[in-house]
């Protein structure tokens, strides 16, 4: 039996994982962080992961640790810091910010945070560190990335990818210096749970999901089909389950529609994760958590929007040019709220819904016109088949808008009570919070 230390235990990809490691006979410490200082340590989403079906696991399996990686000594006192860095036989560092927005919480929390693991990873005992990474450390690649490629003069798209990308750095230099077990592990874009539909991150393909939901419930509201407040949400009337006439709302999405869009559920990476750390050979190696089996944008589109219930939407992409991701209103060049170039304005021009659409998930413009794959034979060979990543299916990207409809995309009845009447306001509040999703 070993002494397991998991980071990250109540996010979406960390509960998950705790489901998994809990079955296994180990002795689990989970470090939570108190946002508040309290006594108690924070455990928001915590059941929800645990008592969601899956593989079991409870609260009671697992000892929390309250903690905080961005703290010298992850924010324990130094005695506690000591006695556990003699216990601890191995580390699943899954903690990490994916907001694209606020650079300086993003290195604090990626990178710092990483490196204070790290430092507790040598001290003591010395312990097998397994890094939960990104396949968006490729940044703006283009091609065929594997998984023993790294530092390839990539670029990046946002400060989330930088971050993740240097908090690989430091644990492949830590590893070379200190000669540190390590593996490391790089899911793409997380979505729900492939059996269940659960999630609890709102974020990349869901931004995409709910605005077109937002879109759709605006444009039924206009022709008198609105339902009001359904459980705290703005929902349409009959449910998104029931078979109904589709709602012709023509739109462009400014993506290119051979663009790969990698999608992976959530008990697929837990699980992979789980099999490649009990495997001798995974140490030093690196793992693409990627689908082997993409969607394109024009399918992702085309699955979305009948599961939504809407036709006309289709990818946009002229003349190799790129859509500007800039926060600025006006402007020359390509502006969100203008035109995408000027050589192209009597064509280009963005109607409301376009406009609504492409403020919602700006930040997400880059991976829509990403010529990027992956290359996962590190992973084929390991498991063998053993555990396999689903397709995204027509049903199952269904699945996942249904339960996300149910759980009113995430958000609070208190905070969606106090969404205005009005359909804009209720765009603005409840699509326009979604900045990031790739992992």
């Amino acid at each position: 039996m070993k002494t397991i230390l998991v980071t990250g235990s109540t996010g979406f990809l960390g509960g998950n994982l705790i489901k998994r490691l809990s079955g296994e006979g180990h002795r689990l410490l989970a470090l939570v962080r108190n946002k508040d200082g309290r006594a108690t340590p924070d455990k928001r989403g915590w059941d929800g992961f645990l008592n969601e079906g899956g593989n079991g696991g409870h609260p009671g399996d697992v000892e929390l640790v309250q903690g905080d990686i961005t703290l010298p000594l992850l924010g324990l006192p130094s005695r506690r810091f000591r006695r556990l860095a003699w216990q601890v036989d191995a580390i699943f560092h899954s903690a990490a910010l994916t907001d694209f927005t606020n650079r300086i919480h993003l290195f604090r929390t990626n990178v710092e945070g990483t490196r204070h693991l790290l430092q507790f990873a040598l001290l003591g005992r010395k312990k097998h560190f397994h890094h939960i990474s990104s396949a968006y450390v490729a940044g703006k690649f283009r091609g065929i990335f594997c998984e023993e490629d790294f530092n390839k003069n990539q670029g990046f798209n946002n400060s989330y990818e930088e971050s993740k990308f240097n908090s690989e750095t430091m644990v492949r230099r830590f590893a070379r210096e200190h000669l540190l077990p390590f593996t490391v592990y790089r899911p793409s874009i997380i979505v729900g749970d492939s059996e269940t539909g659960h999630t609890q991150c709102y974020k990349g393909f869901y931004a995409f999901a709910r605005a077109l939901f937002l879109i759709k419930e605006r444009a039924l509201k206009r022709h008198g089909h609105y339902s009001g407040v359904c459980r705290g949400v703005l929902q349409y009337a009959p449910t998104i389950k029931e078979k109904v006439t589709p709602v012709e709302i023509p739109m462009r999405v400014f993506g290119v529609p051979d663009a790969l869009i990698n999608l992976v559920p959530v008990d697929y990476v837990a699980e992979a994760i789980s099999e490649i750390s009990k495997r001798s050979e995974a140490q030093g190696r690196t793992f693409h958590l990627t689908n082997p089996h993409p969607l394109t944008l024009a399918q992702l589109t085309d699955k979305t929007s009948q599961a939504l219930g809407i036709e006309g939407v289709e990818p946009w992409y002229q003349d190799g040019e790129v859509v500007g991701t800039s926060t600025h209103s006006q402007g020359k060049g390509t502006g969100l709220d203008g035109d995408l170039n000027p050589a192209s304005r009597s064509r280009s021009r963005l109607s409301p819904t376009e406009r609504l659409f492409l403020h919602y998930t700006r930040p997400y413009i880059p991976y829509l016109q990403s010529r990027l794959s992956f290359d996962t034979s590190n992973t084929m060979n390991i498991l063998n088949g053993t555990v396999t990543c689903p397709k995204i299916t027509k049903s199952l990207v269904s699945l996942l808008i249904d339960r996300a409809v149910e759980d009113c995309w995430g958000m609070s009845v208190e905070a969606t009570r106090r969404v205005a009447p009005t359909e804009e306001v209720a765009l603005a509040t409840m699509v326009g919070d979604s900045t990031c999703g790739v992992t």
